[in-house]
């Protein structure tokens, strides 16, 4: 009756009643505990502290809130005493404590309390990054999420205009925002860069566990039955999920601490110039501190989007604005792509080169000027003024291209504004980092051969052309890559442009772009179809089914490769098709140096482009991928980051191909003659639409990471 371990199955048991609803019939059950455990452990005990903790969770959530005080305060004296102020337990109690005040109108007590919090998880984030794999760090964040949507719903709620709260809150923000991807950069700049010439082999290794990984999910069970086909892939995974937790423990950078520390607004804003505006979007869960739930009122309420506006040069004048809640957001933010992104010939049937005032500037006019009110008009008084924007999005909003919103006037934002965007604003803290000097010649690859086979092989049938480089092309039952003739014209006068013989044709192969003597090129455009599989909700009854590609990939009955379940890494879902890539999926054997045909986003990562300034993916919807509250985009967007990229331009819907070339070829120009990436990009956008107005042909590209020119021009 008085063991320790009997007090835990009542706490348990008093958890299952509590989340039942049985409030009253739980609470003897926790008393009980609490009472065993002060008598067993000593009233100083962290279990003790547990118990405390847990009873008043208790009586909080049946608004007993003076009940719940003692106990919540008694629990975080003892875990402060016996643990410490940088334990995850006393991390809790903080937090627990710090939202009690604010349902007893203590604010300043709670802001005080879950600042505390936030600083103890920071410092658990850092132990755990230099120990844990990639799925252990994922899961620490995603188990702090709810703190940090906590203490900024307290400044929403309760310190909207106060400068020292919007501040605080924006640290904390830029400390936690795109976390795992910051931690997969510092391993990278650790090995790639030198200091830890003896890991090199290890990450290697790690990259090619990464890459058969990949070749294995997508191509699903061979011979081997599915049984078999799932301890491979269970094998590899733990393999990896070692050699992630080893590197980690042996690179002392991998410990963010400090560096997350150093990493606030005013470094942020001092790396900004004046006529810059930091533009840090947030997407929260709004907390009701006074709700009670043995009443069913809900704790949680529908989430919302905040934007942090920090002007550079100013660290101290941070304003904080209120977007409103997320989901009508995100409705507009679809019709709104779902408007422009189609073809203007298929939605008016009229000619696209003529100068229309219907033409999609204002595609479904009402829903655009809605979404810019409510985006981006609000936001306008506390710009003061300043027209180069940095975005950094969260959420749906990373699916947007600010820059062809339009106006009332029908004018978009691309006319007022210089828009490019970033993951973080401490992103900013790289841009003008000095090359290592390790750069090699810029690479160009454009036209895949799509069908190309093994010596005796047999080659796909042809599909003919299509004008679109993106995955709608595919026929239904057929996986078919169709020929893009504008990229091989784009690749050669690309080619040209930067002084180097593109790969075209055959030569467009995989293996070929990973080849260690490719590390870096200075500047890497790739010019050919792209994909990207939308996510799907799993049905548990079907263990292995036919995939539905986005954009029109669909198929029916056995169709080869790719008929497997979707992909659980979101890495595997997007990619860009290579020289072989409809003989792979046909079954068809290949040229060992094709590989699979399908360079995925997986395998991106897993490039060195830690000395690349610049590269351009010249295909559809390459900025798309799945979208993780707090950390960004899963896709080819957060791949070509994570390989060190400094800046890359993208697309956010289907492109054409002949308008595309032109673009293009434009951009190159004004980027070769000095100008910065994302004022060249402008400009030829900007020149485009003078000549095609319809933003569907030039505006899906949108300029992520530094915008400034690029240090080294090559010779053309």
């Amino acid at each position: 009756e008085g063991h320790p371990h009997t007090a835990t199955s009542l706490d348990n048991l008093a958890s299952l009643l509590k989340a039942t609803g049985d409030y009253a019939g739980a609470r003897p059950y926790s008393e009980q505990a609490l009472a065993i455990r002060r008598k067993a452990l000593g009233e100083g005990h962290p279990g003790t502290a547990l118990s405390l903790n847990n009873l008043a969770l208790l009586l909080q959530a049946t608004g007993d809130y003076a009940g719940a005080l003692p106990y919540f305060e008694q629990a975080l004296a003892i875990q402060c005493k016996a643990l410490g102020e940088g334990h995850p337990h006393t991390a809790t109690s903080l937090n627990n404590l710090g939202a009690l005040y604010v349902a007893l109108n203590r604010v300043d007590e709670a802001w005080a309390l879950m600042q505390q919090g936030a600083s103890a998880n920071d410092r658990l984030i850092g132990q755990v990054f230099s120990l844990g794999s990639e799925r252990q760090r994922a899961d620490l964040l995603k188990s702090f999420s709810g703190n940090l949507d906590r203490l900024l719903s307290v400044v929403l709620q309760y310190r909207p205009h106060s400068q020292p709260a919007m501040r605080a809150a924006l640290d904390v923000v830029l400390r936690r925002k795109a976390l795992s991807a910051e931690a997969l950069a510092a391993q990278r700049d650790a090995v790639l860069g030198g200091l830890y010439p003896e890991l090199a082999p290890r990450l290697g290794e790690l990259s090619t566990l990464r890459m058969q990984i990949a070749q294995k999910t997508l191509a699903g069970p061979g011979k081997e039955e599915i049984e078999a086909h799932r301890q491979f892939l269970e094998q590899w995974t733990q393999q990896k999920q070692r050699l992630e937790a080893e590197l980690a423990q042996r690179i002392p950078e991998m410990n963010l601490e400090g560096k997350l520390r150093a990493a606030d607004r005013r470094a942020v804003a001092l790396c900004l110039d004046e006529g810059v505006a930091l533009v840090e979007f947030v997407r929260i869960n709004v907390f009701d501190f006074h709700a009670v739930p043995s009443r069913e009122e809900e704790q949680w309420k529908p989430a919302r989007y905040l934007a942090f506006i920090l002007p550079g040069g100013e660290p101290d004048n941070v304003q904080m604005i209120d977007l409103g809640e997320a989901a009508p957001l995100d409705r507009l933010i679809a019709d709104f792509r779902a408007a422009v992104a189609v073809d203007p010939e298929e939605r008016t049937g009229r000619d696209v080169h003529r100068r229309r005032p219907e033409s999609s500037a204002t595609a479904n006019g009402q829903a655009a000027s809605a979404l810019r009110a409510v985006l981006f008009d609000t936001l306008v008084p506390a710009l003061g003024g300043r027209t180069r924007l940095l975005l950094a999005p969260d959420g749906d909003l990373a699916r947007l291209p600010f820059e062809v919103l339009p106006d009332t006037d029908g004018r978009l934002l691309l006319e007022q504004y210089q828009v490019s965007y970033v993951g973080c604003g401490r992103d900013v803290l790289r841009f003008g980092k000095p090359p290592s000097g390790k750069a090699t010649a810029p690479l160009v690859l454009a036209d895949p051969h799509f069908d190309l086979a093994a010596e005796g092989g047999t080659p796909s049938a042809h599909g003919g052309t299509t004008r679109s480089r993106c995955s709608r092309g595919f026929r239904a039952g057929d996986y078919h890559f169709p020929r893009l003739p504008g990229t091989r014209d784009e690749g050669e006068r690309i080619g040209r442009m930067l002084g180097v013989r593109p790969w075209l044709d055959l030569d467009a192969l995989e293996a070929r772009l990973k080849e260690k003597e490719r590390r870096s090129p200075r500047i890497l455009h790739l010019a050919t179809h792209g994909f990207f599989l939308e996510d799907e909700q799993r049905d548990p009854n079907k263990e292995f089914r036919n995939l539905g590609m986005g954009g029109g990939f669909t198929a029916g009955g056995d169709t080869g490769r790719l008929s497997g379940p979707l992909p659980e890494n979101p890495l595997l879902r997007s990619g860009l098709a290579l020289a072989g890539a409809n003989t792979w999926l046909q079954k068809g054997a290949l040229p060992p140096e094709a590989e699979d045909g399908l360079l995925t986003a997986e395998d991106v990562s897993g490039l060195d482009l830690l000395d690349t300034e610049l590269v351009v993916l010249s295909a559809c919807e390459t900025g798309l991928g799945e979208v993780r509250t707090g950390e960004g985009v899963f896709g080819l967007r957060r791949a070509f980051v994570l390989a060190g990229a400094r800046a890359l331009v993208m697309s956010l819907w289907k492109v054409p191909d002949q308008q595309t070339q032109e673009l293009m070829v434009d951009f190159y120009e004004r980027v070769l003659g000095g100008r910065g990436v994302a004022d060249a990009l402008r400009e030829a956008q900007l020149a485009m639409k003078a000549k095609y107005p319809d933003p569907y042909f030039w505006g899906a590209f949108i300029c992520q990471g530094d915008p400034g020119p690029l240090r080294s021009v090559p010779a053309g």
